[in-house]
C-alpha cells in the first residue's frame, strides 16, 4: 500500500497575486462547464459538484493529465480557502506535467516519487504443516506446507513375527507376522495371526522409516504413528510401543535357517494369572542339545506364587523348524492335578532370544502375555555395556502405562548418567547419574547364579527404581552388549529376585 504524506498549506488572500499565464475571460466566465456534478475529466476523475468551498484539495485520484493548474481567472470570490479538512494523502503523484501551485509565494514542486519507490509488503497465509510420522512437515520461504521424508537409513526389509501386548482394563496380546518391504511399505500377514480374547487392534500396514540410530517408525499410512521402535544392530530384534495407548510390541526377524536352541536361557514374561491380570515371571531354563529340559526354576510376582504359570515341567521338549518357529510343551502338576502347557513362538537367527505366546488349548487363541528367552553368554565377562539404548517396555500393574525412552550408562564406576522414561497417561520418569544412587552391574557366574545377569538401581523413579534381568549377545571387536530385558524388583532385591511388579523392559543399544 502506499503511504506517502504531502502537506499542504494553501492561504490565498483576498486580493493575493495572480498568475501570469492568464487567458481570455471567456476561459473562465461559466465555472459550471467544469463542475456539473458526476463528470469526468480526461484522467478518470470525478469533479467535486461544487468548487465554491474547498473540501479537500491534497487529493488527486490520477493526475496523469492536467491541462492547467495555474489559472485563476476571477479570484474575486472565495468563500472559504482557510479550511481544508485533509491534505496529507497524495494517491497518485506519478506524473504531474505541471504541478506548479503558487500559495502565498510557497512553491511545491514535483515530489520525484514513482511507483517503483512503493513497496506492498504482502504478508504469506498462515502456514500449517503437521506433517506425518515418516515425513517432517516444515512452511517454506512462500508460505506452502513442504514434506520432506525421514528416509531409511536402517534396513529392516523382509517377515517379522510381533507379539503385541495392551495392559488396559482386560489385557490382551496379539501375535501376528508383517512383512516390511524395502521401499518403506509394511503390511500385516492375516494369515496366522491369533489373538487373545481382548486382542489389541493393530493396523493392516502403512509406511516405515528409520534414523541412523535404529530408531524405526511404523505409520498406518497416515498421521497415526502404528509403533516406534528400536532395532538391534544385528537386525534380529526390535522393541517398541504405540505411544497413544499401554501397548508395547516385541518382533523377532525371521531366521534364514534352523536356529539351534540348545544352552541355558533366562526367563523373563508376563502371564496371565486368574483375577489378577498379568504378572510377572523371571527364571531360568535349560535346555539339552535335542531340546528337552534340564533345569527348570522360576517365579512369579503374584503373593504367594502360580504354581502351574508355565504348564510345564522338566520333563518337556522343543521343537525348532526352519525359519526359526518353535514349540515348547509338556504337563505340570498343580496340586493334585495335571495342567497341559503349549508355547509356541519364534527363536532369533543368532537363537539368542525367543519370544513365545501360550496356546489356550481349544481354538485357535492364546492367553493374554509373552515370555522371552534370553541366552545367557559367557562372552560378557569382557563386555562392556556403556553407550547410550532406546527403552521399550509396559507396565501392566494397576498404572497400565507403556513406557519408551532412553537409558545411558557410564563408562566409568558402573552409573547410569541418565534415565528418561516416557509414560503413556502417568508423569515421566527422571535419574540421573549419582553414583550412590544410580548403579548397574553385569555379573559372572562365579559369583550368581549365571552369566551376563543385570541389575540396575535408580533413585526416586518408582516402579523402576530397581530392575534385574539378562543381557543380550556382544557384538563387535570392542565387546559391546547389544541390548538386555530386565523385569521390576524389590529396592533391597539381589540380581536373581523374584519379580514384584509386571513391569518388563528392554533397552536396545542405539547405533
Amino acid at each position: 500500500m502506499r503511504n506517502h504524506a504531502i502537506s499542504l498549506l494553501l492561504a490565498v488572500g483576498l486580493a493575493g497575486c495572480i498568475s501570469s499565464s492568464r487567458v481570455a475571460a471567456s476561459d473562465t466566465a461559466d465555472a459550471s462547464d467544469t463542475t456539473d456534478a458526476g463528470e469526468t475529466d480526461v484522467a478518470g476523475d470525478v469533479t467535486d459538484p461544487d468548487t465554491t468551498e474547498v473540501e479537500d484539495t491534497s487529493v488527486v485520484e490520477d493526475a496523469s493529465v492536467v491541462e492547467d493548474t495555474s489559472v485563476v481567472d476571477d479570484t474575486s470570490v472565495v468563500e472559504d480557502t482557510s479550511a481544508v479538512e485533509d491534505t496529507s494523502v497524495v494517491e497518485d503523484t506519478s506524473v504531474v506535467e505541471d504541478t506548479t501551485i503558487v500559495a502565498d509565494s510557497v512553491v511545491v514542486t514535483d515530489t520525484g516519487i514513482t511507483p517503483a519507490d512503493i513497496v506492498e509488503v504482502v504478508e504469506p497465509d498462515a502456514c500449517s504443516c503437521p506433517g506425518t510420522p515418516c515425513s517432517v512437515g516444515s512452511c517454506g520461504d512462500d508460505g506452502q506446507c513442504v514434506l520432506t521424508p525421514v528416509g531409511r537409513a536402517v534396513d529392516i526389509s523382509g517377515r517379522w513375527f510381533v507379539s503385541a501386548t495392551a495392559a488396559e482394563t482386560n489385557p490382551g496380546t496379539t501375535v501376528a507376522a508383517i512383512d516390511a518391504e524395502s521401499y518403506g511399505a509394511w503390511s500385516l500377514v492375516e494369515q496366522g495371526q491369533v489373538n487373545s480374547i481382548n486382542s489389541p487392534a493393530l493396523s493392516s500396514g502403512g509406511e516405515w522409516c528409520s534414523l541412523d540410530d535404529g530408531t524405526v517408525i511404523f505409520t498406518d499410512g497416515g498421521t497415526h504413528t502404528a509403533l516406534v521402535a528400536q532395532v538391534d544392530v544385528r537386525g534380529d530384534l526390535l522393541a517398541g510401543v504405540d505411544p497413544a495407548s499401554s501397548l508395547m510390541a516385541v518382533a523377532v526377524k525371521r531366521a534364514t535357517g534352523t536356529p539351534s536352541l540348545a544352552s541355558r536361557y533366562r526367563l523373563l514374561g508376563l502371564t496371565a494369572a486368574p483375577g489378577a491380570g498379568l504378572v510377572g515371571l523371571s527364571g531360568w531354563i535349560g535346555l539339552d542339545p535335542v531340546g528337552c529340559v534340564t533345569e527348570l526354576d522360576f517365579d512369579t510376582s503374584l503373593p504367594g506364587g502360580l504354581p502351574g504359570a508355565l504348564g510345564f515341567g522338566e520333563d518337556a521338549c522343543t521343537t525348532v523348524e526352519s525359519g526359526g518357529s518353535m514349540v515348547i510343551e509338556g504337563y505340570a502338576t498343580v496340586g493334585e492335578s495335571t495342567v497341559y502347557g503349549e508355547w509356541r513362538g519364534h527363536l532369533s537367527q543368532t537363537a539368542a532370544i525367543a519370544v513365545l505366546q501360550r496356546d489356550i488349548g481349544v481354538g485357535s487363541s492364546i492367553y493374554p502375555g509373552f515370555l522371552v528367552l534370553v541366552r545367557e553368554d559367557g562372552s560378557s565377562l569382557g563386555t562392556k555395556l556403556a553407550g547410550t539404548y532406546a527403552i521399550a517396555g509396559l507396565d501392566a500393574s494397576a498404572d497400565r502405562d507403556a513406557l519408551w525412552g532412553h537409558v545411558t550408562y557410564s563408562v566409568t564406576n558402573a552409573a547410569i548418567a541418565e534415565l528418561l522414561v516416557h509414560r503413556t497417561t502417568h508423569a515421566d520418569l527422571e535419574g540421573g547419574g549419582n553414583l550412590s544412587t544410580d548403579w548397574y552391574q553385569v555379573t559372572v557366574g562365579e559369583t550368581f547364579a549365571g552369566e551376563g545377569m543385570y541389575r540396575h538401581n535408580v533413585d526416586g523413579v518408582g516402579r523402576l527404581s530397581a530392575m534385574a534381568g539378562q543381557v543380550g549377545p556382544v557384538v563387535g571387536s570392542v565387546d559391546r552388549i547389544a541390548w538386555l530385558a530386565a523385569i521390576s524388583i524389590s529396592d533391597n532385591g539381589q540380581v536373581d529376585s523374584a519379580p514384584d511388579s509386571p513391569t518388563l523392559i528392554f533397552a536396545i543399544r542405539e547405533h
